[in-house]
């Protein structure tokens, strides 16, 4: 049975190594769709911002045309105005894409270090979970070898205590065979078939009656003993249920933290992209309304 113990054991503990690595394959599995999605994502604001930069860029020059038209007789005027203006655009252009470039940063740092502590909450409820399976597993262990030898010390009593029985059986039975009358008759000397009443007795040894069994005494120490094994047993089976309870129960706790964690951070990543986007409507209404004046 040990040998069986010992099979499941590592049975049990070759799954939880195929588990583990399981585990670890769909982590990083997880981590490179992530990164392909956050590269993908800022490849198309890439795109994006190339795209309004050239439609700016359509406009401004639509812009110029129009300025052009209107100042043909002070070309020198309008000159100089659309450089001032191109300058400023360039500015305006220059400071917006240095905000972009910072923001695009600081989002990227924000992402990596919100991936960070998520994978190390995740391998911090691992181990924890790890822990709490081999301290059970333990326990579980230790519990089944003493239930192993209790259930041999009471077959080991029983046999005893059958032993002491039939030794008893044996005495008493020795003691009525020594103890028996010697009143029987020979009837082959009584002539009783010829007519004649005497009878002449013989001393013949007859066995005695088969008195019934005497009721089992119980021995009142290997009462006590079973009876304290039982409370041990049962007092072991308690501190088990109560080890498990206790284990489960602040698995649960340990999972419902990382959640609350999980779920706040996911929050947080969407009202700073909500702000993100509300900052870059703003700015682009604004560039809107200066190319109108």
């Amino acid at each position: 049975m040990q040998a069986i113990s010992e099979q499941l054991g590592l049975k049990k503990g070759h799954r939880q190594a195929a588990m583990r690595d399981q585990d670890r394959e769909r982590a990083m599995a997880k981590g490179a769709a992530y990164r392909e999605r956050r590269e993908a994502a800022l490849q198309e604001q890439r795109v994006l911002l190339h795209v309004e930069q050239k439609h700016q860029a359509a406009e401004e020059l639509h812009h110029l045309f129009d300025v052009y038209g209107r100042r043909v007789a002070g070309m020198g005027k309008a000159h100089a105005d659309a450089m001032v203006l191109m300058q400023q655009q360039h500015q305006a252009r220059a400071e917006q894409a240095a905000r972009q470039a910072e923001l695009e940063e600081r989002q990227l740092q924000r992402a990596q270090a919100a991936l960070w502590t998520v994978k190390t909450q995740q391998e911090d409820a691992k181990a924890q979970r790890h822990g709490v399976q081999r301290r059970r597993a333990e326990i579980l262990r230790t519990e089944r070898c003493k239930a192993q030898s209790f259930s041999t010390e009471q077959a080991e009593r029983q046999q005893a205590q059958k032993r002491r029985q039939e030794e008893l059986l044996r005495q008493e039975e020795e003691r009525r065979k020594r103890s028996a009358n010697g009143l029987a008759v020979d009837f082959r000397s009584t002539r009783l078939h010829e007519g004649h009443v005497s009878v002449t007795p013989a001393p013949v040894a007859v066995a005695a009656l088969p008195a019934p069994p005497l009721p089992r005494v119980p021995d009142p120490v290997e009462s006590a003993e079973d009876y304290q094994h039982r409370l041990a047993m049962e007092k072991r089976q308690k501190e088990l249920a109560a080890l498990e309870a206790e284990a489960r129960k602040w698995e649960r706790f340990r999972i419902a933290q990382a959640k609350e964690r999980s779920e706040a951070q996911r929050r947080m990543m969407e009202a700073e992209m909500e702000q993100l986007e509300a900052r870059r409507l703003v700015a682009k209404k604004e560039q809107l309304a200066r190319h109108r004046q």
